[in-house]
């Protein structure tokens, strides 16, 4: 409790609990501690500072892949690739090493994914489309594939491996990373089952005191180092790397920013907000060890994670098609989003994911007549399975820029009730 530049006597912040009142017999980083630091609002239980900053990793990887953006000479060529790749891959002046390693967590296939073996095949690996884009060569899944051979460079981008280095940087960010937050909470939920209640001192509790710091560690990679924001708002406009980041990014573009719905993204995405309510609850049912009510809330955080995602898609989709300057950028983002959604929208309708494939396909084209693209195929193939993946016409919003919305995108109307 603090006034007039001072805490009130008695009232300052507590500290780390005392041994009479925790469990001392687990190492640190799983010891129950009610007095960390908020990630992005949520209240971690555990230690989980090591882990915060594999968005560290990911800055570095990018950092290598355009060297010079400090600059705003943003070039990237051949040898940066390589650099970034061996970085990510072998470990090379890599202090982190997390990345490539990811899902840790193998013992239970969660339900993402399990959903993109279903879709990708058994052997997916989410590390193979960032791989694939660094070496300029083509994926090998049973369903969706990318021909990264097809971007044509320097005659068709600003800088000769653009498309290269944002199918690399985002499906790092937000396909790898996110199954990792996914799978940790699979492994939480995992823990649970075994039977335990956090509440007690007994030697049975390990397992759930694991689960615990499992969750929290699904929200550390959610969320990441660079993106603390603890309410509605985003600290000095700062946005991370990792999934947390898209949401506050794409909200601007839909009027989805903030619980009054702006474009103004100094406020957390509404999607984000959902999120951060929905961790918290999570928490407390993995920390009173309820299954049940865990299940619930992984398939709730499924649905409202897909919003900027879906967003991000029909985005540069729509950029794909109608910018006058086309190029690799477009045909990569739209791309690697799809690559992110594929999974979901097949397991709803095998025909819409179909059509949202064919139409972000990277294909070989000088000429914008060429371009294989219907945004209002994707975009209608998109909002057809609404309500199978859980999400409504005002969570996504409609694509938004210059005080209007674009003509043939505005918002989805949500059916009515009879």
């Amino acid at each position: 409790y603090y006034d007039g530049g001072r805490y009130y006597k008695g009232a300052e912040p507590c500290r780390r609990k005392r041994e009479g009142n925790t469990e001392v017999d687990l190492t640190p980083n799983s010891s129950l501690d009610t007095c960390r630091e908020k990630i992005g609002g949520y209240h971690p239980f555990t230690d989980v500072t090591t882990e915060l900053s594999s968005d560290k990793e990911q800055a570095e990887f990018e950092d290598l892949m355009v060297p010079d953006c400090e600059s705003g000479n943003c070039p990237g060529t051949k040898e940066n690739l390589d650099t970034a790749r061996k970085y990510y891959f072998d470990g090379v002046q890599n202090t982190y090493k997390h990345l490539s390693t990811f899902p840790d967590y193998s013992e239970t296939d969660g339900i993402v994914l399990a959903k993109f073996k279903a879709y990708y095949g058994s052997a997916y690996t989410p590390q193979e489309y960032t791989m694939k884009a660094l070496l300029k060569e083509a994926t090998s899944y049973d369903n969706g594939n990318q021909d990264f051979t097809n971007f044509l460079g320097k005659v068709f981008s600003d800088f000769p491996v653009e498309g290269q280095e944002q199918s690399a940087r985002k499906s790092s960010r937000y396909v790898t990373v996110k199954i990792q937050y996914f799978q940790k909470m699979e492994a939480a939920l995992y823990y649970v089952k075994q039977g335990c209640l956090a509440q007690t001192n007994l030697e049975s509790v390990s397992p759930c005191l694991t689960a615990v710091h499992e969750w929290d560690l699904a929200r550390a990679y959610f969320t990441g180092s660079r993106d603390r924001n603890d309410a509605c708002e985003n600290f000095d406009g700062k946005i991370g790397k990792f999934p947390h980041a898209l949401g506050d990014k794409r909200c601007s573009n839909f009027k989805t920013c903030g619980i009054t719905q702006t474009t103004d993204n100094s406020y957390s995405a509404v999607a984000n907000i959902k999120l951060m309510n929905l961790f918290r609850v999570g928490g407390d049912y993995v920390y009173s060890g309820n299954v049940t009510g865990v299940e619930y809330i992984i398939k709730q955080i499924e649905s409202a994670s897909l919003v900027p995602l879906i967003q991000a898609t029909l985005r540069f989709s729509y950029k794909r098609c109608y910018e006058d300057k086309k190029d690799d950028k477009f045909m990569a983002e739209a791309a690697v989003f799809a690559h992110a959604i594929l999974p979901h929208i097949h397991t709803c309708s095998p025909e819409d994911a179909g059509i949202i494939y064919r139409n972000t396909e990277i294909i070989k084209t000088t000429k914008s007549t060429e371009l294989k693209c219907d945004y209002f195929a994707v975009q209608d193939a998109l909002r057809r399975n609404y309500d199978c993946l859980g999400i409504t016409c005002e969570d996504v919003g409609g694509y938004y820029d210059g005080g209007r919305y674009f003509e043939g995108a505005e918002p989805c109307q949500r059916k009515s009730v009879e």
